[in-house]
Parts: structure tokens; sequence; C-alpha cells
């Protein structure tokens, strides 16, 4: 059920953040959907369980700190996720490990642009995160976190490159 969860959030997520980067004005009521349902999905998968915890936790703070809650909808959101994690438990995480996530995911939301090509596509792919829960699981053999974020990553992915572009159209298309 969690792992479908995460691709569920993904898809909304990333809907809200083509919308608003889009500037597409006729998707408002789409877009704040979008926004409560993503914000809602995070907000329960923050209480579920220490696992899924640690990657909605982490992709949180990493999208915060770089500056990627910018608009209206994302505020939502984020609201929602404070408000679960204030009125229903929050399981308890290692404050370490979850900084060392979000510090991967900031990271991951980090633009760069090098020299090196193998440094771009970890950038431009999102590596970080993945990484870091990799890692988890070779030293402590937890799996379940990286199985949330490939889940995730990949929804938010195949919806840039299939339903966003779609939708985007749509909307341009009956302006």
């Amino acid at each position: 059920m969690l792992p479908i969860l995460f691709a569920i959030a993904a898809f909304f997520m990333k809907i809200s953040d083509d919308i608003v980067d889009n500037r597409v004005k006729k998707a408002k009521f789409l877009v704040l959907i979008s926004s409560v349902i993503y914000g809602a999905i995070f907000g329960y998968l923050l209480t579920k369980s220490e696992h899924s915890a640690y990657v909605v936790a982490s992709i949180v703070i990493g999208c915060v700190l770089a500056g990627k809650v910018d608009s209206t909808p994302h505020y939502v959101a984020l609201a929602i996720i404070i408000f679960c994690a204030v009125v229903f438990d929050v399981p308890r995480i290692d404050p370490m490990l979850l900084a060392a996530f979000s510090l991967t995911s900031f990271m991951d939301e980090y633009e760069a642009n090098f020299r090196n090509n193998v440094l771009n596509k970890m950038f431009e792919y999102r590596f970080f995160l993945k990484i870091s829960f990799l890692l988890y699981f070779l030293i402590f053999g937890v799996y379940e976190p990286l199985v949330y974020i490939i889940i995730f990553d990949s929804s938010y992915y195949l919806t840039q490159a299939y339903a966003s572009r779609t939708l985007l159209r749509f909307y341009k298309s009956t302006c």
C-alpha cells in the first residue's frame, strides 16, 4: 500500500510543479486539488512508518532548503504535511540520519552545471538521495526507504514524460 501511495503522491506533485512552473492560469483548481492530494498523502506517509517518514521528511526538508516550495499550491501541501505531523504521531527517527538524508535531498534539488558529465547526470536524475538510501540499506539492511524513493522518482519522471506534457498541451490549447 505504501509504495502505491508514494507513486500517487509523486504523480500529483509533478502535476502541481508543472502547472505552477508553466503558469497555466486555467488550471488553478486542478493545481490546488493536486497539491491537497499530494500534501495529504505525504502527511499520511510521514506518520505511517519510520521508513516512509525518512523519505517524506527528507524530500520536504530538501525542497524547503532549496527554495522549491515557492508558490501557493506548494505552501498548501506543506501546511497539510505540517498539520499531519503535529496532529498525528510521527514515528521516532534518528535526527542525524534525517539530516544526512535531507542534505542529499537538497543536493538533488540543486541545479548544477559541471564540466564533468557524470556529475551533471547525477544532479539531473537526482541520484544523491537514492545513493544515501542505498548506503542505508547496505549498512543497516533496511530496504524500504530505497524502494520508496525509487518508486516515487519513477512515478515523478513518468508523469513528467507523459501526463504533464499532455495536460499542459490540453490547457494551453484551450486558452
